[in-house]
């Protein structure tokens, strides 16, 4: 899921952690 991969990624960019992109990734994943 590109969306998914994308947002993981800008929040690992704007200084989040893996848990903070893992969550940004599983809520892009829910809509």
């Amino acid at each position: 899921q590109p969306l998914a991969t994308q947002a993981g990624a800008s929040m690992l960019w704007q200084g989040g952690n893996a848990i903070d992109a893992a969550i940004a990734a599983a809520a892009a994943l829910n809509v």
